[in-house]
């Protein structure tokens, strides 16, 4: 080994070359930036960073971790006509500067500035379509279009159905619209056809409920309510929120217990509850009882 003897002076005389101190990240976003100049090459960063230098006050004296970046690959960033940078800066109070102030014109166009926001990072097998693997450690290709180990996606047959491997549903199993992608993102998942059915079924109140007071329900409703002059009544008791509501408790419980005190017995023979036209046995009585 060429630095061996290096090496074995520093841990044996315990020699610290250098510590490099805990890092904040300040970091922004700039959105709308174009991906393309003007002569249909792809825009760089250098062209980005000379527009900030020149239009975007205090730019030059900001301090960054690393040189500005796309917010994406170069393959997802060339299919767009914009797209966001990322600004990695060292201290809070540039990136609130740079917040507050909010838009800039890059390239004669509009852009702004808003919090970057941290998101999980996602990998996905490109040979099956699973998210618990990368390629390179996967064993069993699969179609991802349909989620078939007997033929690839090249290979895929028109009048096959799309099914995705992970949610099972019907479209690929690279789409954005998947519910275990959005899961793993931290995304709310989209309710499935099935699912907005039983939300938008209306609900039968009080359907396999009994009533609670044991007593045969009828028509006629207890009305509870409150007169214009009782009302009143309570508004005088006090100004506070809270003595105006232990009143109307009171007064609703009296009034409840008054009326169903008040209300007649029901007639079970009136309310179908008990068949009048019934035949009643008579069991005979144990010959050891006579």
């Amino acid at each position: 080994m060429q630095h061996r003897n290096d090496i074995a002076s520093i841990i044996t005389n315990n020699k610290v070359l250098s510590i490099l101190p805990d890092t904040e990240h300040y970091r922004v976003k700039i959105n709308k930036v174009l991906t393309w100049c003007g002569n249909n090459e792809p825009m760089s960063i250098d062209l980005i960073h000379e527009e900030l230098c020149m239009y975007l006050q205090g730019y030059k004296s900001m301090k960054q971790w690393w040189v500005p970046r796309w917010l994406g690959n170069d393959e997802t960033i060339c299919a767009k006509e914009f797209a966001s940078i990322v600004i990695d800066l060292t201290n809070k109070q540039d990136r609130d500067n740079l917040l507050e102030t909010a838009r800039l014109k890059l390239f004669n166009l509009n852009c702004t500035i808003t919090p970057y926001e941290e998101r999980p990072q996602l990998f996905q097998c490109s040979k099956c379509g699973m998210f618990s693997h990368r390629m390179s450690s996967c064993r069993q290709p699969r179609c991802t279009l349909c989620g078939s180990k007997s033929h690839d996606m090249e290979d895929h047959p028109p009048d096959e159905k799309l099914k995705c491997i992970n949610c099972k549903g019907e479209h690929p199993s690279d789409h954005k619209a998947c519910n275990t992608r959005r899961i793993r993102l931290g995304l709310k998942p989209i309710p499935t056809t099935w699912e907005k059915t039983q939300q938008n079924k209306p609900k039968i109140k009080g359907k396999g409920r009994e009533n609670p007071l044991g007593k045969v329900a009828t028509t006629e409703q207890i009305d509870v309510g409150l007169t214009g002059e009782e009302i009143s009544n309570i508004m005088k008791v006090g100004d506070s929120h809270q003595a105006r509501k232990e009143h109307t408790t009171k007064f609703i419980q009296s009034h409840t217990m008054n009326k169903m005190n008040r209300t007649p017995a029901t007639d079970k023979s009136q309310t179908g509850t008990e068949p009048t036209d019934m035949e009643i046995i008579v069991e005979p009585t144990p010959q050891h009882l006579l």
